[in-house]
């Protein structure tokens, strides 16, 4: 997995400031177009993008030991640190009151897992 935890720190904000481009893109057209309701679901969907790529790091720190035991007994950890981001998100949308699109969030989280995963090598 990670050599050290100065490694997830440093993809993590090599994500994160891919993630405020595009977001900070979306929120200002939003607001640009000065449609309310749009600008809050930009914004909204900002911070849950935030928030994921900080889950996903955060659940990498938690499993980072765990995982090369539990691999070795046959345990796929990838599958079950998914679960717990998505569930985390589905969670924080339903909190911003934003619909929860399974299929867009997973896309969105298997992209962070892959930039993490070649930055590793």
């Amino acid at each position: 997995m990670f050599e050290t935890v100065e490694q997830i720190v440093s993809i993590a904000a090599c994500i994160a400031a891919a993630l405020s481009a595009v977001a900070g893109f979306i929120a200002s057209l939003a607001k640009c177009f000065k449609n309310k309701k749009l600008a809050r679901i930009a914004e909204a969907t900002n911070d849950i993008a935030e928030l994921a790529m900080q889950k996903v790091v955060e659940t990498e720190k938690l499993f980072s030991k765990s995982s090369q035991i539990l691999k070795a007994t046959g345990v796929d950890t990838g599958e079950i640190k998914k679960e717990q981001v998505m569930n985390y998100i589905q969670l924080k949308c339903v909190e911003k009151g934003l619909k929860f699109d399974q299929d867009k969030w997973s896309e969105q989280v298997e992209n962070l897992i892959k930039v993490m995963n070649a930055n590793k090598k």
